[in-house]
């Protein structure tokens, strides 16, 4: 989060026609905020205090010296600039030509997922990296963004939106984008002796059809802000899935994940989500930052009854995935 709109500005040259004025956009309401720093602390630097500021400006109509309809458009846009980053910084190796593998170490994971029962998944990413690895694994994605359920498939629940789920411009759902329904020509190397491809497809969000009609153009992602309950009613399916399964779960594995003081949303869909008479055997925390705020911080999260099965470990997501097998089968 603190170095992402330092690699957006980088890219600015290099995203394409269809991107080049909403980075451009999303640029000029940063440096109004800079303006607003002499009266006030906003983090320009962190991407989700920008996002946030920018949701707010759009309630209020303005932001600094720019235009209503401008201030209205930052939101959009900023959507757009993190899907696009995002498009042009993850790298998937190339096998051969005509086929890429996932990002290391999601391939890992993965595997690791298949062998495991009765496991789900719930992230805060809107990337597709994980995405890939399960459908490259031959297990189907079920998104939870409808009430049936997928035949065996993994459940990811994605409780920030994705870059692959596009609005319905006729009826307002959101659909998914399934990546094993993307075309080939998505992944584009860089030059013919490239080792990586690069999966781009949000430009072409609205090539998608639903009832008949194009989806909107804007990846589904949920802004980090107090008013975010509005967004989150169009993917409350995904989040009641996601209180359905810490309700029944016995091992809850966190990675990579901080427990920030502002994300008082994860407070409660764990707090009320794990409301069951299910035994939680495990609550793992692995996050590599090594802050002492951040494991105390998980603590003070569970109750009385849970802080005896808290580890809370400094390994990164790759060495998590090794460990984690051993860790479990001994708890």
């Amino acid at each position: 989060m603190r170095d992402f709109l330092d690699v957006a500005g980088s890219l600015r040259h290099e995203v394409g026609s269809d991107f080049v004025e909403d980075f451009k956009l999303v640029f000029e309401g940063i440096a109004e905020l800079r303006v607003a720093q002499s009266k006030a602390r906003i983090d320009i630097d962190n991407i989700e205090s920008v996002f946030a500021a920018f949701e707010i400006a759009a309630l209020f109509g303005r932001l600094g010296e720019l235009s209503v309809e401008d201030t209205r458009r930052l939101a959009p846009a900023m959507r757009r600039v993190i899907a696009r980053t995002l498009e042009l910084r993850i790298r998937f190796p190339r096998l051969q030509p005509g086929a890429d593998g996932s990002p290391v170490p999601y391939g890992q994971f993965a595997r690791l997922v298949a062998k495991m029962p009765s496991v789900s998944v719930m992230t805060f990413n809107y990337d597709v990296a994980l995405d890939h690895a399960v459908n490259s694994a031959d297990i189907p994605v079920d998104y939870c963004l409808l009430p049936e359920r997928i035949v065996n498939g993994l459940e990811v629940m994605k409780l920030h939106g994705s870059l692959n789920w596009a609005r319905c411009s006729k009826c307002g759902q959101i659909d998914a984008w399934p990546l094993d329904q993307l075309s080939g020509t998505h992944f584009r190397g860089r030059g013919s002796e490239a080792k990586w491809s690069f999966l781009e497809f949000v430009g072409d969000l609205q090539r998608r059809v639903h009832c008949a009609a194009p989806c909107q153009p804007d990846p589904v992602i949920v802004p980090p802000t107090w008013s975010k309950t509005e967004h989150y009613r169009e993917i409350d399916s995904v989040w009641k899935r996601a209180a359905k399964h810490l309700s029944e779960a016995e091992n809850i594995v966190v990675i990579g994940y901080s427990l920030p003081p502002t994300d008082q949303f994860f407070r409660y869909l764990y707090a009320l989500g794990t409301m069951s008479r299910t035994r939680l055997r495990n609550f793992i925390v692995c996050n590599p930052d090594g802050r002492p705020t951040t494991k105390r911080r998980f603590k003070r999260l569970l109750g009385q009854a849970t802080r005896g099965r808290y580890a809370y470990s400094t390994d990164t997501f790759q060495a998590a995935i090794h460990h984690l097998p051993e860790t479990l089968a001994h708890s």
